[in-house]
């Protein structure tokens, strides 16, 4: 035992010896951030694990290689000292988020979607109160969640995100409080400085609904002032925001109507007409091995209307992407009426 602690004693001052050390604290210092954290990490592993401590700052980046690949941190973990999983729990267990506006995170620093949840009930201790009833921050009421309504905050030329608020609701949020909801959320991100140019969501039918009552009441403001609203924008704190649907589901909605119904459209003043046979004949026509096919990738899973996996975006994405335009161009020729669907596919975003 005696010759185990004098090892561990010679480690621990070995390891201080380093951490002291000039041209090693030269090296650290034009290290970036990250890297010199993970480095003293290191320096711990002359420490029994139970008697390791981790700062703040160590336990926040060991949580983002975490969240990021929970397998691939307990793989680093055996290789690397870095906080075990129960640590970063407890940690997480010390932050106390309630549904509605996150106002620490904003005072740290548009999209929004709602997402189903397994109805339940469970007491909070550090809250103090049952969570799981259908609450929107400022209004709680008795009936049970089954959805979670989820504000986030997006760059437009970053990739950084960040959820700001979040609500429990049944089945979906009524239009008037969802409204309500993304007035205050825009006014405490202009609060920060932050400028919302754009809100995104798909097309169900309270986000639609939403959209539709915030561009009349911001039409009622122009014709108040005197001014032409000629845009489709909203105008909420003095703020002019577009409101947009996500590209997933417009080209999902686009591929629905086009099964059912011919899509009509003028080109150069002709008028023309883009048909879902047009898809059914070129996946007959182009027959064959995958190597000497057109469109390999199209199958009937794509085109056939009883085999298209509906919720799947990348079979919508495949249809109109650059590809099946070209060999609907290529079709085109022989069989001028498949022109026009050509023309639709080539005006989808290319995935």
């Amino acid at each position: 035992m005696s010759i185990k602690c004098k090892n561990v004693n010679k480690k621990i001052q070995a390891a201080k010896k380093i951490s002291m050390n000039k041209a090693f604290l030269k090296i650290m210092e034009k290290l970036p951030e990250e890297v010199q954290t993970f480095t003293k990490m290191q320096l711990k592993g002359t420490v029994k694990a139970r008697g390791r401590r981790y700062s703040n700052s160590e336990k926040v980046m060991a949580l983002t290689i975490l969240k990021q690949s929970p397998k691939a941190y307990k793989l680093l973990k055996k290789m690397f000292v870095l906080p075990s999983k129960r640590c970063l729990q407890l940690m997480l267990s010390t932050f106390n988020l309630e549904p509605g506006v996150n106002k620490n995170i904003l005072a740290d620093l548009k999209d929004f979607d709602e997402v189903s949840l397994a109805p339940g009930l469970e007491f909070i201790s550090s809250l103090g109160k049952i969570v799981g009833f259908e609450d929107l921050g400022h209004q709680r009421k008795k009936t049970l969640a089954d959805h979670a309504l989820v504000f986030m905050i997006k760059g437009i030329k970053s990739k950084s995100k960040q959820p700001i608020c979040f609500t429990f609701c049944k089945v979906t949020t009524k239009a008037n409080e969802l409204k309500n909801l993304l007035k205050i959320i825009i006014k405490e991100i202009n609060a920060t400085g932050l400028i919302v140019v754009a809100t995104i969501c798909d097309q169900a039918t309270t986000n639609v609904r939403v959209v539709q009552e915030l561009q009349k009441e911001t039409k009622a403001m122009y014709l108040r002032r005197g001014d032409t609203y000629n845009s489709n924008a909203i105008e909420v704190d003095a703020c002019k925001i577009f409101p947009l649907f996500d590209t997933p589901h417009l080209l999902k909605g686009v591929r629905n109507n086009l099964l059912t119904k011919n899509a009509k459209y003028i080109q150069n003043g002709e008028t023309k007409w883009a048909k879902w046979e047009h898809l059914k004949m070129l996946l007959e026509i182009d027959d064959g091995d995958d190597e000497i096919r057109l469109v390999n990738k199209l199958t009937e899973m794509h085109v056939v209307k009883e085999k298209i996996p509906k919720m799947k975006v990348k079979y919508a994405a495949q249809v109109f992407s650059q590809r099946v335009s070209s060999a609907l161009r290529f079709l085109s020729s022989e069989y001028n009426n498949s022109n026009s669907t050509y023309n639709i596919c080539q005006r989808q975003v290319p995935m």
